[in-house]
């Protein structure tokens, strides 16, 4: 099981390469696990864009020139239209459709990072009231806080506001104040489904549209929650006008797993990579259990460890039933072969001795009515000379 096997062949039959092969792949953790490879650095996926109007405007900015394709050449090669205004979640359903004939699986994740707050608390007395719109597409909630201007206080608190409509939303929220994906302090939003995240209609009760109007920054993320690299928008309370950011939205990425090695190319850089890009093999060994990110992608990589397990087990039962079958094939045939040899060869016990018998019977009644005949013509003269 450590991979020296390889492919061996069996002799199963009478006549030459009448054999039966069988390969066996390693088990050992350095060799089990799953390829892969993630959508996220096109210059439309996983990032986000803002606008100088409306919500409507912020995800029209992630429509693609056209619908692009993506070729992905794994079990078999298969090449998938995905749509220009497809979120990550309607791209990865599209690319899991084709799971049977490519063997790729596709997940889509959404991560937006929130910082840079600034006008939280300059009001008078201390709070400030304030509201966003935040919608993943189809669902929009209206999410309203009061700042009281302590930053871990009222982002815990922000936080909790938007996980309150996360079962309509599908977008949940957690405070990094350490500095989290990309080294950026500030509230993590996720949609695990991959729905395209917009905030909008961000409002402030304190001088609204003015100097003291409340700002933070949005950026978006990669698969793995990385942000080093993608531009930060920022979004305005109360501001709509030319120039200004009305609204923002994010578009997530999709990673791409499968048990086998596959290639990946794009028709356009806003996908990604339009040259062939070959997955990285990530093997058991390698997991890394220490954080929440870590353990999500530990579980893929389990999964195509478990699939390489489960194959191995399925070709050798596979064999296993083929050299029983021809087992069971070979007992007949020299059972029948021996069957035919003693017909040749051995007397047939049984029907001679009938055939024994019958001439036996035969004769003895020859020799009666032989008798009789014989006796006869005496018995008339004996009459006659009477």
């Amino acid at each position: 099981l450590d991979g020296s096997f390889g492919s061996q062949n069996f002799q199963v039959g009478a006549n030459a390469h009448e054999t039966i092969g069988l390969a066996i792949n390693s088990a050992q953790t350095d060799d089990l696990g799953s390829a892969r490879t993630s959508l996220d650095v096109g210059s439309l996926i996983g990032v986000s864009t803002a606008a100088a109007a409306n919500s409507d405007a912020s995800n029209a900015l992630l429509d693609m020139a056209a619908s692009h394709t993506i070729t992905i050449d794994g079990v078999n090669e298969q090449t998938v239209t995905l749509g220009q205004s497809d979120s990550a979640s309607q791209m990865a359903t599209k690319i899991n459709a084709e799971f049977n004939t490519t063997g790729v699986k596709a997940d889509a994740k959404t991560t937006a990072v929130l910082s840079g707050f600034a006008g939280l608390d300059s009001t008078a007395n201390g709070s400030d009231g304030m509201s966003f719109d935040l919608s993943n597409g189809t669902a929009t909630e209206t999410i309203s806080f009061t700042a009281q201007g302590n930053t871990t206080d009222d982002m815990q608190l922000l936080v909790n506001k938007i996980n309150e409509v996360s079962a309509t939303t599908g977008i949940s929220a957690k405070f990094d104040s350490t500095g989290g994906p990309g080294a950026i302090a500030g509230i993590i939003l996720e949609s695990e489904a991959g729905d395209t995240i917009t905030i909008s209609d961000f409002s402030d009760d304190d001088a609204s549209g003015g100097a003291n109007a409340a700002t933070f920054n949005i950026s978006g993320a990669g698969y793995d929650g990385d942000i080093t690299g993608a531009a930060a928008n920022a979004i305005t309370a109360g501001v709509g006008g030319a120039g200004n950011t009305d609204s923002i939205s994010i578009r997530g990425s999709i990673q791409l797993n499968s048990t086998v090695g596959f290639d990946v190319a794009t028709s356009n850089a806003e996908l990604g990579p339009t040259s062939q890009t070959q997955a990285t093999e990530i093997s058991v060994d390698t997991v890394d259990l220490t954080t929440a990110q870590g353990a999500q992608d530990a579980i893929s990589v389990i999964d195509g460890a478990l699939a390489k397990i489960d194959r191995n087990r399925a070709t050798l039962g596979a064999v296993q039933n083929r050299l029983q079958s021809t087992i069971n094939n070979l007992s007949s045939i020299a059972e029948n072969s021996s069957a035919a040899r003693s017909r040749i060869r051995d007397t047939d016990f049984a029907s001679e001795t009938a055939e024994l018998t019958r001439n036996q019977i035969l004769q003895q009644a020859g020799t009666t009515i032989l008798a009789q005949a014989n006796q006869l013509p005496q018995a008339a003269l004996s009459l006659l000379g009477g």
